[in-house]
């Protein structure tokens, strides 16, 4: 009965395995057996310098070839047992690769049906998608180009994936049959989804100067001043350097109200926060509110304009910085009748 035979493939590999072995131990009596040749050519020798009788010499001489015979025993014998190895080495590679081959004529016939399948669910809903954009074209002049899209679709894919389906048959057929490569190829790479990167940790801090800087994207993007702006971390420590930016919720809420439209600045103009490196042109004239003004530190106006205009003004708590910060301080002390502060809500005081 056939379920008393057994696995085929298991007996294949006890009768290779007990060949082996047999194998093993057949080498190991030829080594003693050429080893024992030369010990009774030598002890028939002895004899024969000994002027031994005849009948001695005959017995030597019998144990010589009966050595000798025995040494080509025992190689007609491992050379038997090699090849009988040999086609059961071939036998277990043509069970195997035939077992892979059908493996893989599976894999093929798995990846037509799902093909097939996902064409079967795609085909309707293209269908429904082509006419419904149809429809909106009435309606929505931009959808005559959707529509003209999705019948090309419709109209290619059906019969590439007919064809695909039929090729993959073919190559099921050639593989069982060994007419074509028992696994399927990985060369092409499957399609992953490449890893994002790790987004950049970014601050938002409040630009009292016109800054520029790489964003993430790698563009150069110009800020005015009056600002909120996202920076990385080299960035804001470089705008904190030079005092550029600030954070203070208070001060943000006085100077967004004086913030206006404004153009994108010159590059020249713009304090690089990716370099740390103040404007490249000329500077404008900074402004600093002194110890005994408002004591804000760094003022958020980078021309006098801002702070003087053409009419007479007794003097305030303002230092003109000229240049980078705190390279000079040249207290201002207009004269009466010269100028006029102006304060920070644009109301004369």
């Amino acid at each position: 009965m056939a379920f008393l035979k057994g696995d085929p493939d298991k007996k294949l590999i006890r009768d290779i395995d007990a060949a082996r072995t047999s194998r093993d131990n057949l080498i190991e009596r030829l080594k003693v057996a050429e080893a024992l040749v030369p010990e009774c050519k030598a002890a028939a020798q002895r004899l024969a310098v000994d002027s031994a009788d005849d009948a001695a010499l005959d017995r030597a001489e019998d144990e010589v070839r009966r050595a000798q015979d025995r040494v080509g025993t025992f190689s007609a014998a491992l050379d038997e047992i090699k090849a009988q190895i040999v086609v059961l080495e071939k036998e277990q590679a043509d069970r195997a690769g035939k077992k892979q081959r059908q493996a893989t004529a599976d894999e093929i016939e798995a990846i037509k049906v799902e093909l097939a399948a996902s064409w079967n669910v795609l085909d309707p809903a293209i269908t429904r998608a082509t006419e419904a954009a149809r429809r909106m074209s009435d309606v929505v002049l931009d959808a005559h180009p959707l529509t003209a899209f999705l019948m090309n679709v419709r109209t290619e894919l059906g019969p590439a994936v007919t064809m695909i389906v039929a090729d993959a048959e073919a190559r099921a057929k050639a593989t069982i049959a060994g007419t074509a490569p028992p696994t399927i190829s990985k060369a092409s790479p499957a399609l992953v989804e490449t890893p994002k990167p790790e987004p950049v940790k970014l601050e938002r801090l409040f630009a009292i100067q016109p800054i520029m800087f790489a964003n993430t994207a790698g563009h150069i993007r110009r800020v005015p001043r009056f600002s909120h702006v996202d920076l990385n971390e080299q960035q804001a420590a470089h705008a904190r350097r030079m005092q550029v930016v600030t954070d203070d919720p208070q001060r943000i809420k006085e100077l967004t109200r004086r913030r206006a439209s404004q153009q994108l600045p010159e590059l020249h103009h713009c304090f690089d926060l990716d370099k740390g490196t103040p404007p490249s042109g000329d500077p404008n004239l900074m402004i600093r509110h002194s110890s005994t003004g408002s004591g804000r530190g760094v003022s958020d106006v980078s021309d006098v304009s801002d702070v003087f205009d053409a009419t007479p003004t007794k003097e305030g708590p303002f230092e003109i910085y000229q240049g980078k910060p705190q390279d000079m301080m040249v207290p201002v002390t207009p004269a009466v009748g010269t100028g006029t502060r102006k304060a920070e809500d644009g109301e004369d005081r």
